[in-house]
């Protein structure tokens, strides 16, 4: 029982049975060195734990990190090869005129200016591209009367109409034309397939009064 007491130094003395060195290692550690029953303690010095629980914590963020990683190169993965890639509109062939009311003639009814976003723009180049699709149809390409998308500019007009939908002018003029289409409506009153007119409906995604102009 003597060999239990205090020595003076806040620790009880070594258990006969502890290993040699185990008290002088241990004290000041934080940690007892005995349990109740005068055996040594089972449990890990406190520095020992702390490097543990560091280290748990930084393998938890190395997987949180692993599985952020492998969500955002999920959601990059390239578009499957079964799904229509959407074609951008050529816009150095493409520009959006601000509606006069001095051209009222251009729609039907009291309109009001719209504003044409670069989805707007890629939607009217598609539907453009599908009108004339449909006017060629049982044309030959070497036809007076033949037109396409390539090789003409566009100008468009977009309104509100009295509806509360969104209705464009598109006015085509082939690139061999010279005019300062970039700024100002081209009206002409022939110059054949060199020159084609039409309407889309963006709310109601249609199109209509496709049209080339006449032979002088």
């Amino acid at each position: 029982m003597d060999q239990m007491r205090d020595n003076g130094l806040g620790v009880p003395p070594p258990h006969p049975f502890a290993p040699q060195g185990y008290a002088r290692e241990q004290a000041g550690s934080g940690f007892p060195l005995y349990s109740s029953a005068g055996l040594p303690a089972c449990g890990v010095p406190l520095r020992s734990v702390t490097r543990n629980a560091v280290f748990v914590h930084v393998l938890r963020i190395i997987f949180l990190l692993s599985i952020t990683v492998s969500v955002m190169n999920a959601s990059g993965q390239p578009t499957p090869k079964n799904q229509k890639k959407i074609k951008k509109a050529d816009m150095s062939s493409i520009v959006v005129l601000p509606y006069d009311t001095n051209d009222y003639w251009l729609f039907e009814g009291r309109c009001l200016n719209a504003d044409l976003s670069v989805s707007d723009v890629n939607t009217i180049d598609r539907l453009v591209r599908e009108c004339i699709d449909e006017y060629m149809q049982g044309r030959s390409r070497r036809s007076p009367d033949a037109v396409s998308r390539r090789g003409y500019n566009l100008q468009l007009v977009a309104v509100i109409n009295p509806h509360g939908e969104k209705e464009v002018w598109v006015n085509g003029l082939c690139k061999r034309a010279k005019h300062n289409w970039r700024s100002d409506i081209v009206l002409v009153m022939d110059g054949g397939n060199c020159y084609y007119k039409l309407r889309i409906n963006l709310t109601k995604g249609t199109f209509y009064g496709f049209g080339i102009n006449g032979i002088a």
